[in-house]
């Protein structure tokens, strides 16, 4: 569970997201309740080829280099 702040966060973040926009509030609200933040540091590696799909990923901000 995430602290009130960054839920509020993600879920303005989430709402601000044209992929989210038909979603309904108690939606975006539990997803911003079960979400979990990461930060990734500069070349460091987010999955690999053979890993299993098991989450999705937003970015806030950065670039991504896939190959």
């Amino acid at each position: 569970m995430i602290n009130n702040q960054l839920e509020l966060e993600v879920k303005s973040f989430l709402e601000g997201q044209s992929d989210f926009a038909n979603l309904p509030s108690s939606e975006i609200t539990r997803l911003s309740q079960v979400i979990r933040k990461k930060k990734i540091r500069q070349g460091q590696w987010i999955f690999d080829q053979e890993d299993e799909f098991e989450y999705v990923f937003l970015m806030k901000e950065g670039h991504v280099k896939m190959f």
